[in-house]
C-alpha cells in the first residue's frame, strides 16, 4: 500500500484509484512521493535479502536447466521481437512527412508509461509491462494505421499467441495483450495514453518543421487522451519546441565557438 503525506501525516492511499477520472489522493507533490520512497527505502534491507533468496533458489541445478525447445522457441522470439526494427509505422505515409518504426514507438511509449505510473501512483512496472509488449503482434501483422482499420481486421492476439507460444511467456504475455484490450484497469488507461502521447510528441515535431496537416492529427489524437495527467503532459508538449532539449538551454555563443572567446577561438 503507498502512503501518501496528508497535512503532516501518513494515511494510505487507495490501492487502485481510476486514472481516467483521477484521484486527488494520488495527485502527489514532489514531497509527497519523496515521503513514500522513504518509507521504501526503510524496507529495502528485507526486499534485498528476499530478493537474493530468490536468486540463490533460481540457480539452483533444479532451475538452471530448460528444456532446449523452450529455448530454441526463446531464442526465435528475439529474433521476431527484432524484427520490429524493421517495421515501419505505416500512418506517415498518410501524414506526408516523419518515419518511425514500431520498436522505435514502443520503446518511448514503455517510457512515456513509467512516467505517468509515476505521476498517478499507480505500479510503473506494470504500465512499462502493458507499453513494451502492445505492438508486439505486428512483427507479424504489420502496423494497421486508421485507414487499414476502416477496410480490414488485425487479427492480433492470434499473432501474439503464435509469438509467444512454446516460450514459457504466454500467460503474462497474453495477460498484459488482454488487459490493455479491455481497457477497464488504471494501469491500461496510462498505457493507452503513453501510446497517444508518443504520437503527439511526433506529430508536434513535423508540425514544428512545417507540415500543417499535423495539426490536425494532434486535435483528434489530443481526444483520445483519457488521464488529467496524460492532458497535462500534452499540453506542455504542445507548447513546447521539440528541438528545446538540445538547443534551447545552451548559450548561444556555443553554437559559433563552443563557448570560447574570440581570441580563443
Amino acid at each position: 500500500m503507498k502512503l501518501a503525506k496528508r497535512s503532516g501525516r501518513a494515511k494510505p492511499c487507495p490501492p487502485r484509484a481510476s486514472a481516467v477520472g483521477g484521484c486527488a489522493a494520488l495527485r502527489m507533490t514532489t514531497a509527497e512521493i519523496g515521503a513514500g520512497e522513504i518509507y521504501f527505502r526503510r524496507e529495502a534491507p528485507e526486499r534485498a535479502f528476499q530478493k537474493n533468496m530468490l536468486w540463490k533458489f533460481a540457480m539452483s541445478e533444479k532451475k538452471r536447466h530448460l528444456p532446449q525447445e523452450q529455448l530454441a522457441r526463446l531464442a526465435d522470439f528475439f529474433n521476431e521481437v527484432g524484427m520490429l526494427r524493421h517495421t515501419p509505422r505505416s500512418g506517415y505515409a498518410f501524414l506526408g512527412t516523419g518515419r518511425e518504426n514500431v520498436a522505435e514507438h514502443s520503446y518511448r511509449t514503455a517510457v512515456i508509461g513509467y512516467v505517468l505510473a509515476r505521476l498517478a501512483g499507480l505500479d510503473p512496472a506494470r504500465v512499462t509491462f502493458l507499453c513494451l509488449f502492445h505492438d508486439l503482434h505486428e512483427a507479424r501483422t504489420g502496423d494497421f494505421n486508421y485507414v487499414n482499420h476502416r477496410y480490414n481486421q488485425c487479427r492480433a492476439r492470434e499473432a501474439l499467441q503464435d509469438a509467444v507460444a512454446g516460450t514459457g511467456l504466454a500467460g503474462e504475455v497474453l495477460g498484459f495483450w488482454d488487459e490493455l484490450d479491455q481497457g477497464q484497469s488504471p494501469e491500461a488507461a496510462l498505457a493507452h495514453d503513453a501510446d497517444q502521447l508518443d504520437l503527439i510528441c511526433n506529430l508536434k515535431a513535423e508540425l514544428d518543421k512545417g507540415n500543417a496537416f499535423a495539426g490536425e492529427w494532434l486535435k483528434s489524437a489530443l481526444k483520445r487522451l483519457r488521464s488529467p495527467w496524460a492532458k497535462d503532459l500534452a499540453d506542455v508538449v504542445l507548447r513546447t519546441d521539440h528541438n528545446r532539449w538540445w538547443y534551447g538551454h545552451v548559450d548561444g555563443n556555443w553554437w559559433i565557438n563552443r563557448g570560447r572567446d574570440e581570441e580563443e577561438s
